[in-house]
């Protein structure tokens, strides 16, 4: 059976909570509300309720997310791809795609290589030494009083090119160019999260790079603003608590909101690597769904895992206007 958890809407959350833990709507608010004073109302919750964490069955529950974009071919991409991560975004046939080769800009994400006007900035990691200079410099300004090399660590922060390249490498390659979606909040923090809803937040990383190398402006969200039939929506959908990132590995809340709660379970938990997959997702659900309940609007995001699918037949989207 399917629970859906919808953290946008309170009563949502209270029914599913009360077909998820087996207790009556009631129940859970005079819980809520009276465990709301405890030095830890989410492990008091808990405890009070007798819910036993490894045995919530959590295979089934999906969560609804809200993605801000902006669109401007009709959804012709959106119909044939989906939503895409970032990377496929980027070297798919896709208005980002084509955007991008208008105004000279290629990547070659598997490469580790950006192009901009035949010119190549290479993504190289943070304790990599460089293979050619890109001022042609060899490191020369970047010695000690002994003439030695610096340390990588001083020069990802004194050389502009290892400083500047930091923001980019992170989106691509360290945060798996996953697809960021808000999991609750007030519309004011989904619709004026980042610059999302005027043009793609990876336009903004790419410009501010290309400046800040070659002392160039590309006006790439400016030209993106511009363009004819742009509109930016909403996209709501559903995703199984499964496909998140870190939800249900321990990694999304912090380290001591999981060791207070390690007696409630049937099986005895030592420390996070004997905990399970439904122990990590209970937690997650209970304390942010009794922030829902007591109206403490929380804002939270999810990162969805790369291979997750999430076709265009699956989406509710809805347009909002600038």
């Amino acid at each position: 059976m399917e629970v859906n958890i919808n953290f946008f809407d309170n009563m949502s959350v209270l029914k599913t909570f009360s077909k998820l833990y087996k207790l009556s709507e009631n129940e859970i608010m005079r819980l809520a509300i009276e465990t709301s004073v405890a030095d830890n109302p989410t492990v008091e919750f808990i405890r009070k309720s007798g819910i036993k964490l490894d045995t919530v069955d959590i295979r089934n529950v999906t969560l609804h997310c809200k993605h801000i974009t902006t669109i401007n071919d009709n959804f012709d991409s959106l119909k044939k791809y989906g939503l895409l991560t970032l990377d496929k975004a980027l070297t798919y046939p896709t208005p980002l795609n084509r955007f991008l080769l208008e105004h000279d800009i290629s990547m070659d994400i598997v490469n580790r290589d950006i192009y901009y006007n035949n010119r190549r900035i290479h993504i190289i990691e943070s304790d990599e030494e460089c293979e050619d200079c890109f001022y042609g410099s060899e490191c020369q300004e970047f010695v000690d009083f002994m003439g030695k090399p610096t340390t990588l660590s001083y020069r990802n922060m004194a050389c502009d090119y290892r400083d500047e390249i930091n923001i980019i490498r992170s989106k691509l390659y360290h945060d798996k160019c996953e697809i960021e979606v808000h999991l609750m909040g007030s519309f004011k923090d989904v619709h004026e999260y980042s610059v999302v809803r005027n043009y793609p937040e990876i336009l903004m990383t790419i410009e501010n790079l290309i400046i800040k190398l070659f002392k160039e402006g590309t006006h790439l969200q400016r030209d993106w603003q511009a363009q004819q039939n742009n509109k930016y929506y909403c996209i709501d959908f559903d995703i199984n608590i499964f496909d998140f990132e870190f939800i249900t590995k321990g990694k999304k809340l912090d380290y001591s909101d999981y060791c207070d709660c390690f007696e409630y379970n049937v099986e005895p938990i030592y420390d996070m690597s004997s905990a399970s997959a439904n122990f990590f997702g209970n937690v997650f659900i209970i304390q942010k769904g009794l922030g829902i309940l007591r109206h403490e609007e929380p804002t939270d995001y999810g990162q969805i895992l790369p291979e997750t699918e999430i076709k265009f037949e699956n989406l509710e989207i809805n347009e909002f206007y600038m």
